[in-house]
């Protein structure tokens, strides 16, 4: 027989199963308190019930895919025994919510935080699986946030804009509460891979191939081996700070045509060493004052 519940609790700080407590309809009461009740059943006193993960997931020796419902979700559930005291949860139910539940009863979110509001009479899968919203969801954010006009001296760039095009059903979304994503979007011309981070940071991979990387705070990047780079177009970099290098062994570079460099400020050079100059043309030097010690 297989039941349906509402969890209402998945905090399971004691042995950190993934358990969840989940009061069935059918078989609980929705009375939580009262005084001298003996119908009620607070979320204390429902049992623990174990999940079903799939097989992509371990469960052994911390290989795991680990997620667990958020409490006042739909959960569909099992019982391992015939007194029916070992429940197992194994799938949940989507639902379109028309209201808030009365909290203060049983089968509802004993934080009282879902259904949200803004997510009353819609899908509770993500708005950017179904393309619906978007002017509510980080496509809005990023477009709202893209930077323009980045100058390089004989040529300025500006961050592209995000190629967002799904058609339902065909993208993969993984949303969390906090407000981070995964996309995989395998709609047809519109494919990305989109990883975002809640603070505005990700990488989003274009259907052309092109990949978008932005880092809204520090970056470090630390390589223990060689970093081989080939560039076949331009290389286009804007700094607005400083520019520190420290450079252990040799510095090499070959420049087929011309080098052009403009300093608006003084350049000072120390040369431990023996500095030569080999010029196959003329050597121009244009100085108001020279000093030659």
């Amino acid at each position: 027989m297989i039941y349906s519940g509402i969890c209402e609790d998945n905090n399971d700080i004691e042995y950190k199963l993934g358990r969840i407590k989940v009061r069935i309809h059918g078989k609980h009461t929705e009375i939580k308190a009262g005084v001298n009740d003996h119908k009620l059943l607070s979320v204390d006193d429902l049992p623990w019930a174990l999940p079903a993960y799939p097989i992509n997931t371990q469960s052994i020796d911390g290989m795991s895919d680990f997620q667990v419902p958020a409490n006042g979700s739909t959960v569909l559930v099992i019982f391992l025994d015939q007194d029916e005291q070992t429940p197992i949860y194994f799938a949940t139910l989507p639902k379109i919510a028309t209201t808030r539940p009365d909290f203060s009863t049983g089968f509802s979110d004993p934080d009282k935080v879902h259904p949200k509001d803004n997510y009353l009479k819609e899908s509770p899968i993500s708005r950017l699986a179904r393309n619906e919203k978007i002017d509510q969801t980080i496509v809005q954010t990023k477009k709202d946030n893209v930077i323009t006009g980045i100058d390089c001296k004989t040529t300025s760039f500006d961050e592209p804009m995000t190629p967002y095009a799904t058609v339902y059903p065909n993208n993969r979304v993984i949303e969390t509460k906090s407000g981070h994503f995964i996309e995989i979007d395998d709609t047809d011309g519109a494919e990305r891979i989109h990883l975002y981070h809640r603070a505005g940071t990700f990488e989003e991979t274009y259907p052309d191939g092109s990949k978008v990387v932005k880092t809204n705070g520090k970056r470090t990047t630390l390589i223990l081996g060689d970093d081989n780079i080939k560039i076949s177009g331009n290389n286009n970099i804007h700094i607005d700070g400083n520019d520190n290098e420290h450079i252990v062994g040799n510095r090499n570079i070959q420049i087929d045509q011309n080098e052009i460099t403009d300093i608006s400020g003084s350049e000072t050079r120390n040369i431990g060493g023996t500095q030569s100059i080999t010029a196959g043309g003329t050597m121009t030097y244009s100085a108001q004052i020279i000093h030659l010690n």
